[in-house]
């Protein structure tokens, strides 16, 4: 992915170089920053504090490269995976990540496993190494 790059030209200025795909993945992550925060939140609320054991499960739906880089993320992966063919994102897929607990407000950690909703059901869990 490093040296996938997008060089914007405006007359008068100097070129700007983009890295899409790295950009793609850094907005993703920080999506489930926000989600898993918020979430983390109501989970203490709803518990009274301690949160730590609650089981996180979120559903993917997405659109090719925004759902790959949603999964990869959640999964810690990063963008050198992209296009793998056991993580590609159809159009209107649909993928199910646990995250298992909540970690007891830490850093965010990988999810523990995923598995295809739609367009055909995984027979059970994946787990990509």
């Amino acid at each position: 992915p490093d040296g996938m790059t997008v060089t914007e030209t405006r007359e008068g200025e100097e070129p700007v170089e983009h890295y899409p795909l790295i950009e793609l993945w850094e907005r993703a992550d920080a999506v489930w920053d926000e989600i898993l925060g918020i979430e983390g939140e109501r989970l203490r609320d709803e518990c009274g504090g301690d949160a730590s054991s609650a089981e996180r499960t979120a559903l993917i739906v997405a659109h090719g490269n925004l759902g790959q880089a949603l999964l990869g993320t959640a999964m810690g992966w990063d963008a050198s995976g992209f296009n793998d063919p056991e993580s590609v994102f159809g159009n209107c897929g649909l993928c199910e990540v646990d995250f298992g607990d909540a970690g007891g407000g830490g850093p965010r950690r990988p999810a523990r496993r995923w598995r295809w909703r739609w367009p055909e059901p995984s027979p059970g869990w994946n787990r990509l190494d």
